[in-house]
């Protein structure tokens, strides 16, 4: 079992090199974001046969967050846990607006894989009505700004 897990973690992507594309997509949602205060709408999470489902988000803010993410790359098949015990120090917004790149993308990975254990609105329900979102997605911008992200040919 521990050989095979090794394995998985060999194939595994970086999160610290692995380009991402266009991220116009994610300066779109930031910006939406900053015009619109928490929260964004309703965040519906229902269990169907006994089976807790991915939340359902009724904003399209909130939808096109979620797109934005996957379509730009920035989440992926990255090994999340690597962060360890950080996930919970990064629930302070001064960390997050201080994180590096591969931290981010990480925890945005972790974040997304959440979604459908986090009782309460999704955890991007939560990043957004609570501002980390905002602090996220603005600290990726300056990371970008500065060739901090890496990008594809």
């Amino acid at each position: 079992m521990l050989e095979a897990m090794k394995r998985e973690d060999d194939r595994a992507p970086d999160a610290a090199t692995t380009p991402v594309g266009d991220l116009q997509p994610l300066w779109e949602v930031l910006t939406a974001l900053e015009a619109q205060p928490p929260p964004l709408g309703e965040w519906v999470q229902e269990e169907h046969d006994g089976v807790m489902r991915f939340p359902e988000y009724h904003s399209r803010v909130a939808m096109a967050l979620e797109r934005a993410l996957w379509q730009t790359g920035v989440v992926g098949p990255f090994l999340y846990m690597e962060l360890g015990e950080e996930i919970q120090r990064l629930r302070d917004p001064a960390r997050l607006a201080a994180a590096d790149f591969r931290t981010l993308r990480l925890y945005l990975t972790f974040q997304v894989r959440a979604e459908r254990f986090c009782a309460g609105g999704g955890a991007l329900g939560q990043l957004c009505d609570d501002g980390r979102m905002l602090v996220l997605l603005r600290r990726l911008r300056e990371l970008d700004g500065r060739g901090q992200v890496p990008r594809g040919a």
